[in-house]
């Protein structure tokens, strides 16, 4: 999604084409609008969606303005294509040929995500970017971009009980650090094919 003014943008993951999956994706960006203290009163839509827009519109009192049948929304079309465009020259700045599905999915979501940290050039604010605007946080370099996307790291493990011979290292790939106040990292476990969160990384070199 992407707001006509603000230019916030937001891509969710959805585990399947049903009514109930697109209702909890959207119902989670109605709530991140309304924490910011904004009512959205329309939403521009493609007509495919019109069948699970009805409901969820009237509860929540939203307009629903849908494209006409082979038309489709310039505004989101035209950011689904800005997303893609990031997409791809990250994931060929990376020495990977292919990645599994839980890389893909968090890069679409950094992305976006990375597309808010700066003032867009035809929103409300040249000085304000649609994350400050939304979220009223400021960025800290080494919490939010001291690390890229895909980077080998060496994750410190801390098992509890401590003594014993488990690893205190676990060799990850980073995917993004996490939205709370005192930091942290999501990682994709090597060993394991898990996604881990750790308090602390290391960043190693990796060959290419």
């Amino acid at each position: 999604t992407i707001s006509r003014h603000i230019k916030y943008r937001t891509v969710q993951s959805i585990p399947n084409q049903t009514t109930e999956a697109y209702r909890s994706a959207l119902n989670d960006i109605i709530r991140i609008y309304n924490r910011a203290g904004f009512k959205i009163q329309t939403i521009h839509a493609d007509n495919e969606y019109q069948p699970w827009l009805q409901q969820l519109a009237a509860d929540f009192g939203i307009d629903v303005n849908y494209a006409n049948p082979q038309e489709h929304v310039p505004e989101a079309e035209r950011n689904i294509r800005l997303i893609k465009e990031r997409f791809r020259a990250t994931f060929h700045r990376l020495p990977f040929t292919k990645l599994p599905k839980i890389m893909v999915r968090v890069l679409a979501m950094e992305c976006a995500k990375k597309l808010n940290f700066f003032p867009s050039k035809n929103g409300v604010s040249q000085y304000y970017s649609p994350r400050m605007i939304m979220h009223q946080e400021n960025l800290d370099y080494k919490k939010h971009c001291s690390t890229p996307f895909g980077a080998y790291v060496q994750a410190h493990n801390e098992p509890d009980p401590s003594n014993t011979q488990h690893p205190r290292t676990l060799d990850c790939i980073y995917l993004r650090s996490l939205d709370n106040k005192q930091g942290g990292h999501e990682l994709l476990d090597l060993r394991t094919g898990y996604t881990i969160k750790r308090r602390t990384i290391t960043q190693c070199p990796m060959a290419r």
